[in-house]
């Protein structure tokens, strides 16, 4: 099977995957919202923010060099695994021992236990972070996908019972450790692969320029993701960080089930493409594919957010669904950059990951502390306004890597955004004139069918080509009677390029 072919069957394993784990998932915090109030689900959103960056610097960029590497070598998988284990004993001390006291004494008592306990999170990853890199570069998404279903919806029944029995934030607590400790053991299982406790110099030392550059790149990508929610709870306390949070949450399953699975296999596929010019074509081909799916969803759910969020996590979540919106009007930025850092990593240029991040990093604190007294909702809209600003930048960066110009590499989502705009666009056109006077479930339904009808129009008439390239790409991994059936339909006149 060809890398093309394996690229596809990944991401359309991994889209399998996601759409269970993304529904159980999603369920399962639609249910916790519903019986803890906002303070106690902002608590753990705090506290998972430290966890988050600790998993960065704990990881050391490690994983993603055993992706990147052409061939598989056992004694450095070893040394990644030891040195990620002892770099996440290291960090559960600092937490537990430093991090957790501090912010009981000067944020809030009770958010000290809930980020101590959670510290042990990163010693768990740790322990599987390496049987996921040779899962991924192996292209083995079907053991992924499956592994991640089942961990969620184990955690999650138990969180939903202890959240029934009165625990509050400790429902969230064993949630996640129990959803880390099962997808480590299943990881180890799928990988077939047992590392040995070893250090060495030389191996750390070649490692190193890798490292160097990528770590600090990713805990600034990180921060740069989280930094919104980290000064919402400081300044506006953590029922706002929660309101933002359940905001988020609804664009979060539309990503893990629309972009995501394309994200995690494009690292593997870039890092096998034979030259530069191959991957510049490669970023072409899966920015499209994503915009094709992802641009209709975000922008459809920037028109519909504020019914969808009273009506699936109820009223109390009313302030979550300008937030919601807000943050989904970025899927034209969000679609291009998401990629950006697998095709840097794959072309072996880890320094400008570095950075693109440092750039981002500035340019989003500067928003949101600019943007944090008017509100949460008013951080989403900033947030994403600064995204398409520093676009460009984070292109031209890329163009000097893959040696394409940047204009082209642009121009990949560009028929996807343009259909899904005027679909959404022409929805909410719908929703003033036609139905107001419904009720929000009535309108929620109605406008998506609406949109659901609307867009294939619209994308036929702007990137017909775009949808034959991506059949082409996707009918070599589905059953023979179906892929014939695509293959012959995505025939005709020449494409749109």
């Amino acid at each position: 099977m060809s890398i093309r072919q394996k690229f596809a069957a990944s991401s359309v394993w991994f889209v399998l995957g996601n759409a269970t784990n993304n529904f159980v998932s999603f369920l399962i915090f639609v249910v916790l919202a519903r019986l803890l109030d906002a303070s106690t689900i902002g608590l753990v959103a705090f506290a998972l923010i430290f966890i988050d960056l600790g998993r960065i610097v704990v990881f050391g960029g490690l994983p993603e060099a055993m992706v990147q590497r052409r061939h598989w070598d056992d004694d450095v998988a070893s040394v990644c695994y030891t040195a990620n284990l002892i770099a996440s004993v290291v960090f559960v001390i600092l937490i537990a021992g430093v991090a957790a006291p501090l912010v009981a004494a000067y944020y809030r008592a009770e958010a000290g236990p809930v980020l101590a306990s959670l510290a042990a999170i990163c010693f768990i990853d740790a322990a599987r972070a390496v049987h996921e890199s040779k899962l991924r570069r192996e292209f083995r998404y079907k053991p992924l996908a499956a592994r991640m279903s089942i961990a969620t919806a184990t955690a999650g029944v138990v969180g939903v019972w202890l959240a029934f029995q009165g625990f509050g934030v400790w429902s969230l607590v064993v949630q996640r450790l129990l959803n880390a400790v099962m997808l480590t053991l299943l990881s180890w299982r799928a990988a077939r692969w047992t590392p040995r406790l070893m250090l060495s110099r030389p191996i750390l030392r070649e490692l190193s320029g890798f490292i160097f550059h990528l770590t600090p790149a990713r805990l600034l990508t990180v921060v740069t993701a989280r930094v919104a929610e980290f000064v919402i709870a400081l300044v506006l306390g953590p029922a706002a960080v929660a309101y933002y949070r359940v905001g988020a949450r609804g664009l979060e399953a539309i990503s893990q089930l629309t972009v995501a699975p394309v994200q995690q296999a494009a690292l593997s596929a870039f890092a096998r493409m034979p030259n530069i010019e191959a991957m510049g074509a490669a970023y072409g081909r899966v920015t499209r594919a994503s915009a094709i799916f992802a641009c209709p969803v975000y922008l459809g759910a920037a028109v519909i957010a504020p019914d969808f969020v009273g009506i699936v996590f109820g009223p109390q979540w009313a302030p979550s669904g300008g937030i919601m919106t807000g943050l989904a009007l970025s899927i034209g930025a969000s679609t291009l950059g998401y990629f950006m850092q697998p095709a840097l990593t794959a072309a072996n240029r880890p320094e400008l990951v570095l950075l693109s991040s440092i750039g981002g990093f500035f340019i989003t604190t500067a928003t949101v502390l600019a943007s944090v007294w008017h509100g949460p909702e008013a951080v989403a809209f900033a947030n994403t306004a600064q995204q398409y600003v520093a676009l460009p930048f984070r292109l031209r960066l890329l163009a000097s890597a893959l040696k394409a110009d940047w204009r082209k590499l642009a121009s990949g989502p560009f028929a996807a955004f343009l259909a899904s705009a005027a679909m959404a666009g022409s929805v909410y056109a719908l929703r003033i004139y036609a139905l107001e006077s419904l009720s929000p479930a009535a309108k929620l339904a109605l406008s998506a069918l609406a949109g659901a009808a609307l867009y294939p129009l619209l994308l036929a008439l702007v990137a017909r080509g775009h949808v034959r390239e991506l059949i082409a790409d996707v009918a070599p991994v589905l059953p023979a009677r179906l892929a014939l059936i695509f293959s012959s339909g995505s025939s005709g006149s020449g494409e749109n390029r």
